[in-house]
């Protein structure tokens, strides 16, 4: 019987519809690592990890995290022009990295020691390709949250999954080794867009190129100047850990950190989405009325702060069976370092919930230092790790206990924040 969303508050109702759409997603892609784990090879899951990570870090160059100001413009003709200004950056940002790519390709392979790396730079109209599409997905997920319509987000999440799957199974049976996965990641994306088109973005919207251009740029030029690299640093300090890993051990390991790093990061970050993105909405709104937004930030604390210890409890004693159960001995290695991380990803959760609420009330140069103290531990931790010849088990212990108490300070700035307790 299908759930009465009717007797749920706007806001819970926004969560079941985004939760609904994102957990058959994930469970899409659940589904799909235990299939594809039986089918590709634990280095081909590697060499897929890194360019997943040349695609995230990548797109948000294309952007310039413009696409932030589409949710806290309090005009919808605004936001209409700021997604076309997005787009319009995308196209200019493709055609320079395209080009530049083309004339440094050669350089790039001679200069670059690891052959893994190597077969990374051979594919890169397939990365190029898949950031640009990632970073109009963005553009039009943050227009959606905007106009209300997190059903078409769930919607694309979902078709991004499913066919994603499709094109990589397909791929495997022609013959492609990481590039089946790569690939078909790229076109399950770029067939994904599809039911952001019912949107209507263009409709009843009169736009001068330069004029409106002009006035939305400026007004909201600390997104380029403090969002875009706060999220760069952001994401960086996350996806260049499968960079670094690829030089610093082999693809196979690599491999089962992949899987485990996505299977915890899966559920986990289904809810962490859904919870975040509605609380950027109403955490906005409430700044707006009152000034602050203490009574959201608590609500959603207590919600996510619940759930994650839930998680914390149940990734303990069900790990190891899971892993070995569905993936068989050979994938036991991620299981390990699975139970390792797992205590980094509950408070990562709670944490990135709540962490837009830098970004409502303004403070995108703190959202800046904040992930440039993660990159920084990031990289600190790959070097001592690199000059004390860690194992991979010492590497992902000490970065849990680092990232973890990062994030527990960072949740705390949060509050003070929110409850306008500092400036």
């Amino acid at each position: 019987m299908a759930i009465n969303t009717n007797f749920f508050s706007p806001r819970i109702r926004n969560v079941i519809s985004l939760l609904s759409g994102t957990s058959i997603a994930q469970l899409v892609n659940i589904i799909a690592s235990i299939l594809l784990a039986k089918m590709y090879d634990p280095e081909d899951f590697g060499l897929f990890a890194t360019g997943l990570s040349i695609i995230s870090i990548s797109s948000l160059v294309f952007t310039l995290r413009y696409e932030l100001a589409i949710v806290i413009e309090e005009s919808i003709i605004k936001s209409k022009r700021l997604l076309l200004i997005g787009l319009g950056l995308i196209f200019i940002f493709g055609i320079i990295a395209g080009l530049l790519l083309l004339s440094v390709k050669g350089i790039l392979l001679e200069s670059i020691y690891f052959n893994d790396y190597h077969k990374l730079i051979e594919i890169w109209p397939i990365l190029l390709t898949g950031a640009i599409t990632l970073a109009i997905f963005n553009l039009f997920n943050y227009f959606s949250i905007k106009s209300n319509n997190y059903n078409t987000i769930s919607l694309s999440l979902v078709l991004k999954s499913i066919l994603a799957l499709i094109a990589q199974v397909s791929l495997y049976f022609m013959g492609l080794d990481f590039k089946g996965l790569l690939l078909g990641a790229v076109v399950g994306s770029f067939l994904s867009l599809y039911p952001f088109s019912r949107l209507k973005f263009l409709k009843s919207l009169k736009f001068n190129l330069i004029n409106d251009s002009k006035e939305l740029l400026i007004k909201h030029k600390k997104f380029p100047l403090y969002s875009f690299p706060a999220s760069l640093a952001n994401i960086a300090s996350i996806e260049l850990n499968n960079i670094f890993l690829l030089g610093l051990y082999s693809p196979e390991i690599l491999g089962f950190y992949f899987i485990a790093f996505k299977l915890l990061g899966l559920p986990l970050s289904v809810i962490g989405r859904s919870f975040s993105q509605v609380y950027f909405k109403e955490a906005s709104d409430e700044r707006l009325n009152s000034g602050a937004s203490s009574a959201i930030f608590m609500k959603t604390f207590k919600e996510v702060g619940i759930i994650g210890l839930c998680a914390l409890l149940l990734g303990y004693l069900l790990i190891e069976n899971i892993f070995l159960l569905i993936f068989g001995p050979e994938w036991l290695e991620a299981a390990n370092f699975a139970i390792i991380m797992l205590p980094l990803f509950v408070i990562r959760l709670v944490s990135s919930s709540l962490s837009t609420t830098l970004t409502v009330f303004e403070k995108q140069s703190k959202v800046l230092l904040n992930n440039v103290i993660l990159l920084l531990a990031l990289i600190t931790i790959v070097l001592l790790a690199n000059f004390l010849d860690w194992s991979i088990e010492q590497f992902l212990i000490i970065y849990t206990t680092i990232f973890s108490v990062i994030y527990a300070i960072f949740l705390g700035y949060y509050y003070l924040v929110a409850n306008k307790l500092i400036n």
